[in-house]
């Protein structure tokens, strides 16, 4: 080893740190720290003070930045002229990246605001002259920033840094931080607490016991009223609180508090990380963001955040980590190493400003560097406690697993005891939303019996005598009956929704079972199916077919069961050249006139009543083979659709509405609209 070891670094990069973990045997002098102690001082009194050390047969230490190479010739030039035959080594500290020097130096802010706080010791770090000396070593400004050469007399030795923790605990303590601008409501000139806010905070701490709760304000206040607002503000949400306290961090002066500590830059979170203790990337902690600089100052920090309006609206959100969105963790936190400090008034854990309060239930301090530091809690009694939870929990650096974690899960599982399972074992007792009935189920509902009182169907409030009046009204008046009422949408979890899909699915086996059973008929095959379907069809049309005729019909029933359904199915083409399009077309005309068209009401009641007239003529003057053709083009169209349909449509009921039974509920005479039953 070399008798003078030259630091070479910018502030705050570790040269401290690894001089007092690999140089115990050394004598250390810093020639800043001298300037500061006395400042009549020069850098000849220190080099003298080197001399004396090597006489004495003691190594020495130089821990400065020495970044000129005047200076470090200074040094080596007079201790070889006073001690000769002298061994120097020059050591290069190096980041890991720019970021870790700023996190550093609010770590180091944070210890002496400790200091300041326990023993009124004054801070000795300028936030100004620091920025100015990381702009000239990471600018590249090699004009100032000289690097060390081997022909300057001295081996050299390259080592990358880490960033380092002097503290006898862990960083274990899960965090809320919350912008004070996101919880104040401001009208008429008058502050409020916003709707949700003491909610959200003791959802949060039960779910994170020993959890700090911060309220930021990055912005200066412009008089004294403000700071007083605040200071009320913070005691009416304290007088919700259970069980915790509430710590808010101000900046006073933003030209004092250095660059890193103005938003976006997370100066202050890195400030109070290391006043409190906090572990940010901790499952509990989340920052609750306002604007878009709080977004970017939570992701360069690298802790998870959500939106503070949507917590506020819904506070059970606040315990919800798999919503927030994820943030990348700092390379620079991931590699943070820690060393037990050697201060002895940090041997016992204790939360900040613990030792300075009193009865007034809210304090504040000023820190230095332009910043302020307070805490406000509903009585002193559970300030105690507080402070009692976490002594009792502080994990030493020495210990492998968390004391703070192992609290959390104990309170998770008292709380797992008392929830109860929805689903459990027993089937829910919800019924079946109307969306998910048969057609035909459906319709037996609305048909069956009906008490006076209301009744809940879907969601919607309705009585019976509207309930058995529905099926009455026409399909205009049920359209405009469901826009006017509210819409109503299910929320289900994924137990309810898993039940109520099996209820749904045990109702159709149901039907299947009861569709094959010797009681009904059993279905005989599609052409069956077909046959039965066009008998159906052709009773509901001999109501407009006359006496006449009926020899006609009877003759293409018997035509239709030898051709059809004999296999000698063939295609047929349009009749009447072309007749039974334009029927189509006029039927199509009519309906958009009917069910658009409410102007023209009696328009189209005029013209229903000519083509109901023109179609039972041209269907009373069809020959045998015309009606034959016409009914194998229905056959036709049946193979086409029920090729399209879908098996289990198959085994649904549907209840067939006669022309009687729908001319025996009409009230007024009106026009013959009979024919749109062949259409539906």
């Amino acid at each position: 080893m070399a008798d003078v070891v030259i630091f070479y670094g910018p502030p705050f990069v570790g040269k401290t740190a690894y001089c007092e973990e690999n140089f115990n045997d050394y004598k250390r002098i810093s020639a800043r720290e001298v300037f500061l102690s006395d400042s009549s001082a020069c850098l000849r009194q220190v080099i003298l003070q080197v001399v004396n050390y090597l006489r004495d047969g003691q190594k020495v230490v130089i821990d400065d930045e020495n970044w000129s190479d005047t200076t470090r010739s200074s040094y080596i030039n007079t201790v070889k002229s006073k001690v000769p035959g002298c061994t120097f080594q020059c050591i290069m500290f190096h980041p890991k990246e720019k970021l870790q020097v700023y996190w550093s130096r609010e770590w180091a802010l944070a210890e002496q605001c400790m200091t300041q706080v326990n023993q009124s010791e004054p801070c000795t770090i300028d936030m100004r002259q620091s920025d100015d000396k990381f702009d000239n070593w990471f600018s590249g400004n090699r004009s100032i920033i000289k690097t060390p050469q081997t022909s300057e007399g001295f081996t050299i030795k390259t080592i990358e840094t880490h960033l380092t923790a002097n503290t006898h605990f862990k960083f274990e303590v899960p965090a809320l931080f919350v912008p004070w601008q996101s919880i104040v409501h401001y009208k008429d000139n008058k502050s409020s607490v916003v709707c949700g806010v003491s909610e959200t905070f003791n959802l949060w701490y039960k779910v994170n016991p020993c959890g700090r709760i911060i309220i930021i304000n990055d912005s200066q206040p412009e008089s004294g009223s403000q700071d007083e607002n605040m200071k009320t503000v913070l005691s009416q949400i304290c007088n919700d609180l259970k069980d915790c306290v509430l710590y808010f961090c101000t900046i006073d002066d933003k030209y004092e508090c250095g660059q890193f500590a103005v938003p976006p830059r997370p100066g202050l979170v890195a400030w109070l990380q290391r006043l409190h203790h906090l572990q940010l990337k901790h499952r509990g902690t989340l920052f609750l963001t306002l604007t878009s600089v709080d977004v970017k100052c939570a992701e360069v920090a690298g802790i998870n955040h959500m939106t503070a309006q949507t917590i506020f609206s819904h506070p059970h959100l606040v315990t919800a980590t798999h919503c927030a969105i994820k943030a990348h963790e700092p390379t620079v936190l991931q590699h943070m190493t820690f060393h037990r400090a050697k201060n002895s008034s940090m041997d016992k854990a204790k939360i900040p400003l613990f030792d300075i309060c009193g009865e007034s239930k809210c304090l504040k301090v000023h820190c230095g560097a332009g910043r302020v530091h307070g805490i406000c809690y509903p009585d002193f009694e559970t300030l105690q406690k507080y402070q009692d939870l976490y002594t009792e929990n502080a994990t030493p650096i020495s210990e492998t697993s968390s004391r703070v974690d192992k609290l959390r899960q104990q309170y998770a599982q008292q709380r797992s005891d008392q929830i109860v399972q929805i689903g459990g074992g027993e089937q829910s007792r919800r019924s079946l939303p109307k969306w998910l009935i048969p057609k035909s189920e459906r319709q037996n509902i609305l048909s069956g019996p009906r008490s006076e009182t209301n009744i809940e169907d879907d969601g919607k409030r309705k009585t019976a005598l509207d309930c058995g009046n529905e099926s009455m009204q026409s399909p205009r008046k049920k359209l405009m009956r469901s826009i006017s009422q509210s819409v109503t949408v299910y929320c289900m979890n994924e137990l309810e929704l898993v039940e109520t899909a099996k209820m749904a699915l045990k109702q159709f086996n149901a039907q299947e079972e009861n569709l094959e059973t010797p009681s009904s008929p059993k279905p005989l095959g599609k052409d069956h199916g077909r046959k039965h379907l066009i008998e159906s069809h052709m009773t509901e049309d001999k109501s407009h077919v006359t006496k006449a005729d009926s020899t006609h019909v009877s003759k293409v029933k018997e035509d239709t069961d030898n051709h059809v359904f004999k296999g000698h199915m063939t295609p047929t083409e349009p009749m009447n050249g072309g007749n039974e399009t334009e029927e189509r077309n006029e039927c199509t005309t009519l309906l958009d006139e009917i069910f658009c068209n409410s102007k023209d009401s009696s328009n189209v009641a005029e013209r229903s009543s000519k083509n109901v007239k023109s179609s039972q003529e041209k269907y009373a003057n069809l020959t045998d083979e015309e009606t034959s053709g016409r009914h194998s083009n229905l056959e036709e169209n049946l193979v086409v659709a029920d090729s399209l349909v879908p098996e289990t449509v198959s085994c649904i009921q549907e209840t067939v509405m006669t022309t009687a039974s729908i001319t025996s509920r009409k009230k007024n005479p009106g026009p013959d609209l009979t024919f749109l039953d062949d259409l539906f």
